[in-house]
């Protein structure tokens, strides 16, 4: 029954927290890894090997632009162990868990909510790496969006409004194709904790703009492309393979998850 072949232990817990720290995961194991699971097969069509074979990059077909906002991981060295990738929770499963969630048992009898992989590679990045990785973009922008733009830094960074020096409007570099300017800007990318009713150890990464706390959810516009793309480029370049001979780095202190009693 699919009860008894889903792994149990992944599954969340009323005694454990709902979110996790990211932050206090890397005070207690710097070296902690978030797998993904690549959606290119077969297996080894995933990779890129034109810069040697010691040197692969992942595709942008297994690793498209449009699935980069809100990345889909899962933290491994806890409870979550490589096998785990087997399975990927779905429908219901994938809902957003809290402690007042009950019993998974009815989810797991229904095979709709979740998938076998088969024909899968994984792939891990560091997660001192990602969290909190500047992300620079440029975005298109007349006087009146750099106006607001700046407007809007100075109050995501907790600063007044002030006003916008027309000297620095026209320090920046022209467009091509309008008198539009073209506005450098630094993102950053957050790892967050995102449990889900069938994975507790289920994390994403997020891609946040600088005028803006709240992180993009899509590509298609032009800034947005550019932020995404600029995350996508380094988890294409630098990655381990998920395999039997890759030591996963063991995170510890349970008192990350548990509940204080």
């Amino acid at each position: 029954m699919a009860i008894i072949q889903y792994p149990s232990e992944v599954l969340p817990r009323t005694e454990w927290k709902n979110i996790i720290d990211t932050c206090n995961i890397l005070k207690c194991c710097s070296s902690a890894l978030l797998g993904h699971v690549l959606r290119d097969d077969p297996k080894g069509s995933c990779f890129d090997y034109s810069l040697g074979k010691d040197h692969p990059l992942i595709t942008m077909k297994a690793l498209p632009i449009e699935r980069i906002p809100n990345l889909s991981c899962s933290l491994l060295g806890t409870y979550f162990k490589p096998a785990h990738f087997a399975f990927l929770p779905a429908s219901t499963g994938a809902e957003p868990w809290r402690d007042s969630d009950g019993s998974q048992e009815e989810l797991l009898s229904n095979d709709s909510n979740f998938q076998s992989i088969e024909n899968r590679v994984v792939v891990a990045w560091n997660l001192s790496e990602v969290h909190n990785r500047i992300l620079p973009y440029t975005r298109e922008v007349d006087y009146k969006m750099y106006s607001d733009i700046k407007s809007k830094i100075s109050s995501v960074n907790g600063g007044a409004m002030r006003n916008v020096c027309i000297e620095e409007w026209d320090k920046l570099k022209q467009s091509r194709t309008s008198k539009n300017r073209i506005l450098p800007l630094e993102g950053h990318a957050k790892v967050n904790h995102d449990p889900i009713r069938l994975n507790y150890w289920h994390f994403t990464i997020d891609l946040y703009p600088q005028d803006n706390p709240v992180p993009i959810k899509d590509t298609g516009k032009k800034w947005r492309n550019s932020i995404a793309l600029v995350l996508r480029e380094y988890l294409r370049q630098h990655f381990v393979v998920v395999d039997d001979a890759l030591t996963i780095p063991s995170i510890e202190d349970k008192t990350l998850w548990e509940k204080e009693k």
